[in-house]
């Protein structure tokens, strides 16, 4: 076990790697502070405005980078990097993608990987997942519109059971633990603000959400998820479109991004769409139905109108 492992195992404890949860703290860099995310659900380590200094300086970040080190804790690391930094291929990091405008000072982050255990770096559908962001590309953007009788809302604490129960139907497995009482909180705390769709019998037939950073001032597009039998009628795209409304007139947030399965040609379209502009794809990045997938990044500054048809 790396020195770092070490340490989140004394602060957090000896299970911290068969939980759900996400755990953060601080390493001391380059004369500064690093934060640092374990999620032990997907197996990854994040490191936020990291630069190659910080490596060389400390003795604890540099052990999660040693090759020679087997995969334990984790099997893959990422560095948000502002961009302008050389060196991160000398610690065995290769540049997946690019988020714009993630940073507070409107910098964009530079995904840089490592994969403690390499075989988890190999994407085996890569064929197969550039054949479907090709598709995704040659799309034009168009407004979305939602068919008669379809309604699309904020949501509040109480639709939090309609919308766990929505998204466990429709993902057998997802990258954070889908709980009624957890979207509640993220809803009434405002770290998550999400939209639905209701038909005209008013059930619950499609949602997505904006997970907000409001220090940063950026927010992911995440939580899609559209009952099979409604598929393919543009309910997605207008949620994702009223979502960024409400993102720029309530929180004054404009840069935001998604990061979509590689291997789902209409959530990929729907961005495409919109005007995203696709920005990387993050290998093996997370759990999903089918095990680790490869997500693609797809970012967009709403102060930017989309040239649509």
């Amino acid at each position: 076990m790396d020195l770092l492992a070490k340490s989140l195992t004394e602060r957090f404890g000896p299970g911290i790697a068969d939980s759900n949860e996400v755990y953060s703290m601080h390493v001391g860099g380059s004369g500064r502070g690093i934060e640092i995310q374990y999620d032990p659900y997907n197996r990854r380590l994040k490191f936020f405005d990291l630069r190659p200094a910080d490596v060389h300086d400390s003795r604890i970040i540099a052990s999660a980078f040693n090759p020679e080190q087997p995969a334990g804790l984790y099997s893959k690391i990422i560095v948000y990097a502002h961009p302008g930094h050389e060196g991160w291929e000398d610690f065995g990091l290769r540049h997946e993608a690019t988020i714009r405008g993630f940073f507070g000072d409107g910098a964009a982050a530079e995904l840089w990987t490592n994969y403690p255990l390499p075989l988890r770096g190999e994407d085996v559908r890569k064929e197969e997942n550039d054949r479907i962001t090709d598709i995704a590309l040659d799309k034009t953007p168009v407004e979305p519109m939602l068919p008669a009788g379809y309604s699309c809302s904020p949501a509040t604490a109480s639709d939090a059971a309609e919308i766990a129960a929505l998204m466990r139907d429709t993902f057998q497995d997802y990258p954070t633990p889908i709980e009624a009482g957890r979207v509640a909180d993220a809803i009434r705390e405002r770290t998550s603000h999400f939209r639905l769709v209701r038909n005209n019998k008013g059930e619950l037939v499609a949602c997505a959400s904006a997970e907000m950073h409001h220090t940063r001032r950026s927010a992911e597009l995440t939580d899609c998820a559209t009952k099979p039998n409604e598929r393919g009628k543009g309910l997605m795209s207008r949620i994702l479109r009223a979502l960024e409304q409400d993102l720029a007139s309530e929180f004054n947030i404009h840069d935001v991004y998604t990061i979509a399965r590689s291997v789902e040609p209409g959530m990929n379209c729907s961005f495409a769409k919109l005007g995203f502009e696709y920005t990387g794809r993050l290998v093996n990045n997370c759990r999903m139905p089918e095990g680790f997938e490869s997500m693609n990044v797809w970012c967009r500054n709403t102060r930017e109108p989309a040239e649509v048809s």
